[in-house]
């Protein structure tokens, strides 16, 4: 096979045969980021799409050990303990947020490199990229083993940098305190502190991300959460005064001082039964500067780990992901993560103190740092049952829910969890079962944010299910984020200049709120016909003839539980996030020709009706909650 001279592609590897001249022949050449390649080519992509489980289980035993890592006679968890709880769980290394941590896809992608490599018997490479990092990596690893390399930097040139990239190469002590300056600024200056919460009546907290409200109601001074549906009935009925503690997440639906506004009504509505409270108000001086003070500890300690850059590699192995991950591992002990962390700690501290003793906390469980936090503080302060909710979709690539099996058996700093962790349905408890979770633990309760889907998998007969042939309306879901929605409608854009929505009478497209799609719609796609709607999933679904999702949401569930064919949406040279991932049937979109086969011809598929819990009444939850 000839070595690529002038190509198309971003970035490739030529992996050389032995004895290989540099414009000789070469054994493979390989694709680091495009799925769609060339016959004879490989992609590592596609590589580390067919080998997901294996990378997964191989990265959760990695982060375990590099937790144990000894260093002067301690572990590295030992090392970053302040205060009864070690800042490790606050780092993004142990948090493994895919979205938070792209770099964990370029290690998956490195590993399934490095074994092809080698099984291939490759004595060298040539790097054809632009991204010094990459070539760090390859040209150390090369050196280690002997081999040949070479960097041919393609492209030479790069875009502009935006304002967001170029604040991001200042040092890591001023992006710190930017960190704490920004929200100070943003938020708590806007706010009042509060002091300790009267005592009385029975009481319970529960935190919830804010907005993502029914705002046809709020108006009226009557709050109910999209997160929590039915169960704020449940709440209602009980005999506790509820502290709703709102964590504010910026969004289009609702500005900052409007939901200043509303918590005002809500409070003056309500009359003492429940309480409404943004986190920021618990951010006293007193937590400002333990804040700070905690920070330069974290400096002071982990300046020294130096030598933990050599831990950042798989067992056996002598290829080093350190240059990868090194950001991550950096802006977590010095920079932002560091002060945010530092914050968080000290804020739920001061939470915990203010508040009477709860019989019980309830909180959105995702494995944030935020949440460990919490569960620190709240058992420190001896309030009654923490219980996290699972409230969406368990995605088996999302590795912030899983540890290594060992982590769970540790008796020194084992993973900070909920005393309860509710589940909504036998989708997530099979995942967390196949993991080793604690079983002891986990509680299943109704999907409170999907039981709409009960109306039509209880009451409804089979024949009454949405089905392709009387509708011919195309329902397209977008996701959170900028880039995977740009991917998702340029992809539709070009199937649609080959004809292949002629088929559909109506074209719905439904964004997400926190990414509105017009702009996006414009650059990527100009000249496709769609409509823009923002009704709910539970009005659109029936609607539908396909549905056509973002990688990441959990609309291609409820489609599937409805009986619809589900296109899901790869972005290309990202971690798979579908929480339909292995589930027969499931067309995953990559490239345009999936997606006009999936449009023409679409695909039924299923999955386990007890995915979800459903049940309108929520029995599981008032038990719970009551006992």
């Amino acid at each position: 096979m000839q070595m690529i001279k002038k190509s198309e592609y971003s970035q490739y590897l030529v992996l050389l045969d032995k004895g290989t001249q540099w414009n000789g022949t070469s054994a493979w050449v390989v694709h680091w980021r495009e799925m769609n390649v060339p016959g004879g080519h490989r992609s590592i992509p596609l590589m580390v799409e067919d080998q997901a489980e294996i990378l997964r289980k191989e990265y959760l035993a990695w982060v375990h050990d590099l937790g144990e890592y000894c260093w002067r006679g301690r572990s590295l968890k030992e090392h970053l303990r302040f205060g009864g709880i070690s800042f490790w769980w606050m780092t993004l290394i142990a948090e493994k947020s895919p979205m938070k941590t792209p770099a964990i896809y370029e290690v998956f992608k490195l590993r399934v490199l490095e074994q092809f490599y080698l099984s291939s018997g490759c004595q060298g490479i040539v790097l054809c990229s632009g991204d010094p990092l990459l070539n760090r990596v390859l040209s150390d690893w090369c050196r280690s083993m002997g081999h040949p390399y070479r960097w041919k930097r393609y492209p030479k040139s790069r875009a502009p940098r935006r304002l967001r990239e170029r604040l991001r190469l200042l040092p890591y002590p001023v992006q710190a305190l930017a960190t704490l300056v920004r929200h100070l600024w943003s938020r708590r200056r806007h706010l009042s502190a509060v002091n300790a919460l009267p005592a009385g009546s029975r009481q319970v907290t529960v935190l919830t991300y804010f907005p993502n409200i029914d705002r046809s109601i709020a108006e009226k001074g009557i709050f109910r959460s999209r997160y929590w549906g039915d169960l704020h009935d449940v709440l209602d009925r009980g005999p506790w005064t509820v502290n709703w503690i709102w964590l504010y997440a910026a969004s289009n639906e609702c500005s900052f001082s409007e939901a200043r506004n509303l918590r005002r009504r809500f409070n003056e509505e309500v009359q003492g039964r429940a309480r409404h409270f943004f986190l920021e108000e618990f951010m006293t001086t007193g937590v400002l500067l333990h804040t700070v003070l905690l920070y330069l500890r974290l400096m002071v300690r982990g300046i020294p780990l130096k030598s933990i850059r050599n831990a950042f590699r798989f067992p056996g192995s002598s290829l080093n992901f350190w240059p990868i991950l090194a950001d991550d591992w950096r802006t977590s002990l010095y920079g932002p993560g560091a002060m945010g962390g530092s914050l968080m700690l000290e804020t739920f501290r001061s939470l915990a103190k203010r508040l009477p003793r709860q019989d019980w906390g309830l909180y959105l469980c995702e494995n944030q740092p935020w949440e460990r936090a919490l569960i620190a503080a709240w058992r420190a302060s001896g309030h009654g049952r923490l219980i996290g909710f699972q409230h969406s979709t368990l995605r088996f690539l999302d590795l912030r829910f899983f540890e290594d099996p060992r982590s769970y058996h540790l008796v020194n700093d084992p993973p900070l969890l909920p005393e309860i962790l509710v589940v909504n349905g036998n989708g997530a408890l099979k995942l967390l079962q196949e993991a080793d979770f604690p079983r002891e633990k986990i509680v299943i309760a109704e999907a409170v944010r999907y039981i709409f889907l009960d109306r039509f998998l209880a009451k409804k007969p089979e024949a009454d299910l949405p089905k392709v042939a009387n509708k011919h309306t195309l329902l397209v879901v977008t996701g959170s984020l900028v880039r995977e929605t740009s991917s998702q409608l340029y992809l539709l854009a070009k199937a649609a200049r080959r004809r292949a929505l002629d088929g559909y009478g109506r074209i719905l497209v439904k964004p997400h709120p926190d990414c509105p799609v017009d702009e996006i719609l414009k650059n990527v796609a100009p000249d496709l016909e769609v409509t823009v709607v923002v009704e709910s999933l539970m009005q659109l679904l029936p609607q539908a003839s396909t549905v056509y999702t973002a990688n990441s949401t959990s609309a291609s569930v409820e489609a599937v539980l409805i009986g619809l064919p589900v296109l899901v949406h790869v972005v290309e040279d990202n971690i798979n996030l579908s929480p339909l991932y292995g589930q027969p049937g499931v067309k995953h979109v990559r490239t345009v020709e999936d997606l006009i086969q999936g449009l023409i011809s679409p695909n039924f598929s299923s999955v386990s009706p007890d995915y979800f819990c459903l049940d309108e009444g929520l029995p599981r939850w008032q038990r719970l909650l009551k006992n």
